[in-house]
């Protein structure tokens, strides 16, 4: 099914992506924590795990939505936003493990700005993906409107033949 696609791109910008950020801004907030000695390193390592589990499921989704796509633009398109997200992910979840040390700021706003192109890109991509098949579905009705035009033609003709035909019959009689 080629619609599959639409569907994997549409979880992906709903659910997958938004949350990874959520799991990225509560990763922060334990990394800061934990420094600060509110938090243990338990803490923070099941919060790089749920990172780590986020990105994967996005990266999943993304597979399956590449694998149904007719069109590869999207996939070359967002390419790069992924590998950025996936960087900015393996630095803060670095910076989660015990010797992981103090993570740069930058990194979660890094995280985010590659979440939103990827958001921006994904969702153009969707929005190309929606225009071709609403044109496709545009020219089918046009094709279906032309058969049940020809359809209805023949059916008159036959109509008329045959009552020509009865007619003159019973004039004959």
């Amino acid at each position: 099914d080629g619609h599959l696609s639409g569907h994997y791109l549409g979880l992906a910008l709903t659910s997958r992506l938004p949350s990874l950020v959520e799991a990225a801004s509560q990763a922060q907030e334990l990394e800061t924590a934990r420094r600060r000695g509110k938090a243990s390193d338990l803490e923070a390592q099941l919060a790089a795990g749920l990172l780590v589990d986020r990105i994967t499921r996005l990266n999943q989704t993304l597979s399956l939505s590449w694998e149904t796509l007719d069109n590869r633009e999207i996939q070359s398109r967002s390419a790069s936003d992924v590998k950025a997200l996936g960087a900015a992910v393996d630095v803060l979840t670095r910076s989660l493990s015990p010797r992981g040390g103090e993570p740069p700021l930058s990194s979660s706003y890094a995280l985010s700005a590659a979440a939103l192109d990827l958001t921006d890109t994904l969702s153009s991509g969707l929005d190309q993906l929606l225009a071709e098949r609403i044109e496709d579905l545009r020219r089918g009705a046009l094709r279906r409107g032309l058969l049940i035009a020809l359809t209805v033609l023949l059916a008159l003709y036959v109509f008329a033949a045959l009552y020509l035909a009865m007619t003159s019959d019973v004039r004959a009689v």
